[in-house]
């Protein structure tokens, strides 16, 4: 898993690139980009993926899971 602080200044808005969606492809690739928050992940490489773990791990520690992506297939 990455440290975005160290990468790039602070800011509140890099999160809203998540908000409302299923992020896991630009969480695995520790992308801020738009185009990557959406849910396909499989065809990730295995570094990727474990990356992608790795935040599901961080979140389910500290959050309570309260819902789901609607129409998500890769449960």
């Amino acid at each position: 898993m990455s440290d975005w602080s160290s990468e790039k200044p602070r800011d509140a808005n890099h999160s809203a690139v998540f908000a409302g969606k299923d992020a896991s492809r630009a969480l695995a690739q520790s992308s801020l980009k738009a185009e990557d928050c959406r849910p396909e992940w499989e065809d990730l490489k295995d570094e990727h993926k474990k990356v992608l773990h790795d935040w599901y791990t961080f979140f389910s520690k500290r959050y309570n899971i309260v819902g789901k992506v609607q129409g998500a297939s890769n449960l």
